[in-house]
């Protein structure tokens, strides 16, 4: 049993790029900036299929599948404080899981696009606190038709912001973002 963890999560269709692995850019400055327990082995670290839908049901049901993978990974790989970093989707993927039972100290969404009705499973956050870290106009969530906050929804008192940038959706990994808007020492405020 670790102690702590921390793990870095992907969006659709980003399976196979190489900034969320190890050895990875945003990897090795969260490993070294950031949280040094990110999960670092190169034989078995997540990854889920990222795959894409036509359909609102086909999305569900790839994003249900990575949530019930995360979950057995997480078994797999026990700690006793667990930190979740994920972008785009893989934040779908995430909230999924903790409805399904995984437990986190807190969750690190990047440039999340939020649905509604798939939100995180609060109690199941022992912090009480999710970070939301986002450009100010995201077109990838326009047109994914999520919303960029947690606003209005029921679990928008437990959500932390911070702008990264004013356009983009990838730039929620930037390491020289991170480091330029102070990302480190505001995520590590809880569950340090």
């Amino acid at each position: 049993l670790r102690k702590s963890m921390t793990v870095i999560i992907h969006g659709t269709f980003a399976k196979d790029c190489s900034w969320y692995q190890p050895g990875g850019d945003f990897h090795k400055y969260i490993r070294t900036k950031v949280y040094p327990d990110v999960y670092s082995k190169k034989s078995d670290f997540f990854k889920w299929s990222g795959r894409y839908a036509v359909t609102e049901v086909g999305r569900r049901r790839i994003w249900r599948q990575a949530a019930k993978k995360l979950l057995a990974w997480v078994k797999a790989h026990p700690a006793t404080t667990l930190r979740l970093i994920a972008h785009s989707h893989g934040n779908t993927v995430v909230n999924m899981a903790t409805e399904m039972g995984m437990q986190a100290c807190t969750l690190i969404q990047l440039s999340p696009s939020v649905r509604k009705d798939i939100l995180p499973d609060m109690p199941r956050v022992s912090s009480d606190v999710f970070f939301n870290i986002h450009s100010t106009i995201d077109l990838i969530v326009k047109i994914d038709r999520g919303s960029q906050t947690y606003q209005g929804t029921s679990v928008a008192w437990a959500e932390r912001r911070r702008k990264i940038s004013w356009f983009g959706h990838s730039d929620s990994h930037d390491p020289r973002k991170w480091a330029t808007k102070k990302i480190p020492a505001f995520v590590r405020s809880v569950c340090p």
